[in-house]
């Protein structure tokens, strides 16, 4: 078996942690389609049921602090397991909730458990798969997570519609469970760490060690590596990136069902739909990824992206039809997950030694980015209209996506004595 295939059959594991992946991120949206439901359940507005996802929101930034180190000390699909059982448990809860007090504690609950699973997971596969399959692998995991963000809203907003907003949390709760239960019950031998032969080849130079294996050097403290990361100039320019893609890309984008009903009269539902099509096109880099790698240079993968997402978004500046919100979202999620996964691997090498903690603060960075982007496109939109959002989200992009690059370029061609393990 070659390397590049036993890396990619790591499974059952790696495809357990692609699955929970997807189930996190489908509960992150879950709440999304289903606020006008939620506010006649509890008689309230939906302005008061949003706080069930502002919830999930604070605890799942909050605990990108708590995850990485955890992962790193205690092993990272241990971590994942405890956590996603925790958010099973309080996805029950929110099936149970009888009033929206206790739907938003519940969700909270859920936001701090599917914190863990996939920031520990993108940081096992930088520990597990060598560098020369990791982008090929992140893709193919990101296929998972893009299925949940897509099909998330949906599940919340159909059992809404036809059934009851708590169809949702039944649904989702015993799948949370059942995973649970396989990532329990997996061999004893599937510790996610390749033995054999094949082990130094499949985990790299930099991966931790395998279980039971004496460690060479003791683990730095957890402030150590936290400076370590902070102070590092390259480390800190992963994070500045991955906060700016969310704040151009994933905020601006949280208008486009708005505008498309305001601006060209489609319901809001066919506006929602358009816009998931971002998902799509994630889904469609993913397929896509390894013929990609083989065409272009890794560093190039951020320029083409910033091209792919300018004109993404200059189709979205300009709709005067809907059918240019159905290809720029298309591009925008293309584009965007294409610079993603390029940032994901390089945060996966930040640190040989704290590779969950490295990969939790980068997860935090995308995730304050995100929440950040929507409440600048909320005063643009209310100030300046759709077009300048859309336009400043197309220049910011390209001009990150050829930053990127170049910076790539040169840590590629500096000789290793100077770059972070």
């Amino acid at each position: 078996m070659s390397v590049a295939n036993s890396a990619l059959q790591t499974p059952p594991l790696l495809f357990l942690l692609a699955v929970a992946g997807f189930s996190s991120v489908a509960s992150t949206r879950l709440c999304d389609a289903m606020l006008p439901a939620l506010a006649r359940s509890f008689a309230t507005s939906p302005a008061q049921a949003s706080a069930a996802i502002s919830s999930y929101a604070v605890a799942y930034g909050l605990m990108q602090w708590v995850y990485g180190p955890l992962g790193d000390r205690f092993g990272k699909p241990r971590v994942i397991l405890l956590a996603l059982a925790w958010c099973a448990l309080g996805t029950a809860a929110a099936a149970l909730a009888k009033s929206l007090d206790a739907l938003v504690l519940a969700r909270a609950a859920m936001g701090a458990g599917a914190a863990a699973v996939v920031p520990l997971s993108v940081a096992w596969i930088g520990d597990t798969v060598p560098l020369a399959q990791r982008q090929q692998v992140l893709a193919r995991y990101s296929s998972f997570t893009v299925c949940g963000m897509v099909l998330g809203p949906l599940l919340g907003g159909l059992m809404a519609e036809f059934l009851s907003w708590r169809g949702a949390f039944m649904v989702l709760a015993p799948l949370l469970a059942a995973i649970c239960l396989a990532l329990l019950l997996r061999p004893r031998t599937a510790t996610g760490h390749a033995t054999g032969p094949e082990a130094t080849a499949v985990r790299g130079p930099a991966c931790s060690p395998p279980p039971g294996a004496a460690p060479q050097t003791r683990r730095p403290a957890y402030r150590q590596q936290l400076k370590a990361l902070l102070s590092d100039r390259w480390s800190l320019a992963v994070m500045a990136a991955s906060f700016l893609e969310a704040v151009l890309a994933i905020g601006s984008l949280a208008f486009v069902p708005t505008v498309l009903h305001a601006q060209l009269g489609l319901s809001l539902l066919a506006g929602g739909a358009i816009t998931a099509l971002f998902g799509a096109g994630g889904f469609a880099f993913s397929r896509s990824a390894a013929r990609m790698l083989r065409c272009l240079r890794a560093p190039d993968m951020p320029r083409v992206a910033g091209l792919i997402l300018a004109l993404a978004y200059a189709l979205l500046a300009l709709m005067p039809h809907w059918s240019f919100a159905v290809l720029g979202c298309l591009l925008a999620g293309f584009g965007f997950f294409t610079l993603h996964n390029t940032l994901q691997v390089n945060a996966t090498q930040l640190s040989a030694d704290a590779t969950g903690l490295a990969v939790s603060l980068f997860s935090a960075c995308n995730f304050t980015g995100q929440s950040l982007g929507v409440a600048l496109g909320a005063t643009l939109l209310a100030r300046v209209g759709h077009g300048w959002i859309f336009s400043f989200a197309s220049l910011g992009l390209l001009l990150l996506g050829l930053g990127l690059s170049r910076g790539l370029h040169a840590r590629l061609a500096a000789p290793s004595s100077q770059r972070v393990a």
